[in-house]
């Protein structure tokens, strides 16, 4: 069982990466909770947020972003610039709120994030924070162990996937039709008190070549959401429950 994460990369896995596939998108969309609001870790009603649009290709453009419902007291729609934060509109109802942004007349570019009622906002444990982590691959496949600032869902099943991507950001919201490439469950790992999980980790497609040294970045997601990332170094490996691996995130 100790040699698992990697191994669970058969034939199953093959045919995922067959179906599995998305073009690089130029525009990313983040949306976090407004440091004066408070952040539980989750977006919620009442609670004021910060949007931003980054253009991998640098520069300010002409930008038209709308969130639906609108927030409170103020309109749906409103302009600025790639970028540049908008800071202030505060969610209007728990579910899924959708942001359309057009940069420059381009055709519109939509996203969807999760809003929480503000009771289920106070039960939450705060925000996820990623304390250290590192991954190791071996062909196709690739492990990450993360240490975190408090303990993940006990139910496995509830646990969030443990990503590996190139150009994954804090708070990005991921398009509705991203695609992945294998992924297990977290397991809990290394010493009490230390809140470290394991998994074979969840590749964003399109996939980056996992060359050992180069640089990627571990992240956990809710819903479309990336909440936390720390960037790691790539090291060859296939033991994602190895100890001398396990120590290289403080675990």
């Amino acid at each position: 069982m100790i040699r698992t994460l990697l191994a669970s990369l058969t034939v199953a896995l093959l045919t995922a990466a067959v179906a599995h596939g998305l073009t690089s998108e130029r525009y990313t969309l983040t949306v976090g909770n407004q440091g004066a609001g408070g952040d539980p870790g989750v977006l919620y009603v009442g609670g004021p947020a910060n949007f931003r649009v980054v253009d991998r290709d640098g520069g300010e453009r002409p930008l038209e972003l709308c969130v639906e419902p609108a927030p409170i007291d103020q309109p749906s729609c409103r302009r600025s610039t790639t970028n540049r934060t908008i800071s202030g509109p505060a969610f209007t109802a728990a579910g899924e709120t959708v942001v359309r942004f057009t940069v420059d007349g381009r055709p519109p570019v939509e996203r969807a994030v999760v809003v929480r009622s503000p009771e289920a906002a106070q039960a939450e444990g705060g925000p996820v924070r990623v304390l250290g982590a590192a991954a190791i691959a071996e062909g196709r496949g690739a492990a990450v162990v993360v240490r975190l600032n408090r303990a993940l869902p006990t139910r496995g099943q509830a646990r969030p996937p443990l990503m590996l991507g190139r150009e994954i950001v804090r708070n990005e919201v991921l398009p509705r039709g991203q695609r992945f490439f294998g992924g297990t469950t977290p397991n809990r790992v290394g010493r009490r008190g230390r809140h470290c999980y394991a998994a074979e980790a969840q590749q964003v497609m399109p996939r980056s070549a996992l060359r050992p040294g180069t640089t990627f970045v571990a992240a956990i997601r809710r819903d479309r959401r990336v909440v936390a990332a720390r960037p790691v170094t790539i090291r060859r490996g296939s033991d994602g429950f190895d100890p001398a691996f396990l120590r290289r995130a403080g675990c």
